[in-house]
């Protein structure tokens, strides 16, 4: 970092403590820190960790100039670690299994959006410099809503089938019962639960930030999937 005049720290919150101490050993007068809105969960296991290293490190404000931008789940590409998960498992299988009802809001924000966000962040210091942004999608989407809209970008007639939220953690209970190896837990199915919805009004104002809507975002990653399949059968 010596000599440098602003750090984009997007590696991880679990580095940032690290980040922060190497920035004030080399007097950096400047570190945006790409956080999450996992920090706002009710569910203090999601939350918890997230809190204590970002309030630890909102607390050396007078130390370090510091922006914080704060991007709810990121889609765009295979290499995320969320959406495509579900284009794969929709392009796989007829049936989908949801736990409740899928009523619960979600905005997930574009891969490339961000990008031009942390540009469009360091271009505008005047404005940016020791504030905090959230960074979602354009709209909430109901998840039964986004899963269709993935099917339907897939060109396919998936069958969604609900499985009420009692039965769905009676299921949980008893699958992490029987394994150590659970690919899913109790919380997890409460936390699909919430509605992760936030304002980016902040962002728009400081630095024009217009993300795509997810039907519109989604159709590339769906591209993606579907020329790998493509591939994988001509071999």
């Amino acid at each position: 970092m010596s000599g440098s005049q602003i750090v984009l720290h997007i590696a991880s919150i679990l580095h940032s403590n690290n980040v922060t101490e190497a920035a004030l050993m080399n007097q950096i007068p400047w570190v945006i820190y790409v956080h999450t809105t996992g920090r706002y969960s009710s569910y203090k296991s999601a939350s918890e960790e997230y809190i204590k290293i970002e309030d630890g490190i909102l607390r050396k404000k007078n130390q370090l100039g510091m922006t914080i931008l704060r991007p709810t789940m990121i889609y765009g590409s295979s290499g995320d670690r969320n959406m495509y998960k579900l284009v794969a498992y929709l392009g796989r299988h007829k049936f989908f299994p949801m736990f409740g009802q899928g009523n619960n809001l979600m905005q997930p924000v574009h891969a490339r959006d961000l990008g031009m966000a942390y540009y469009d962040v360091i271009l505008n210091k005047d404005r940016t410099l020791n504030k905090e942004y959230n960074l979602s999608g354009k709209e909430p989407i109901k998840y039964i809503e986004l899963v269709r809209c993935v099917s339907r970008a897939l060109n396919k007639k998936n069958t969604i089938v609900k499985i009420p939220l009692k039965l769905s953690l009676i299921a949980a209970k008893i699958y992490n019962a029987i394994t150590t190896r659970a690919i899913i837990s109790v919380e997890q199915v409460l936390r699909m639960q919430e509605d992760k919805v936030f304002s980016y009004a902040e962002a728009t104002k400081d630095f024009n930030y217009n993300p795509v809507a997810f039907s519109e975002g989604i159709i590339e990653e769906v591209q993606e999937y579907k020329s790998k399949i493509k591939n994988e059968a001509g071999r």
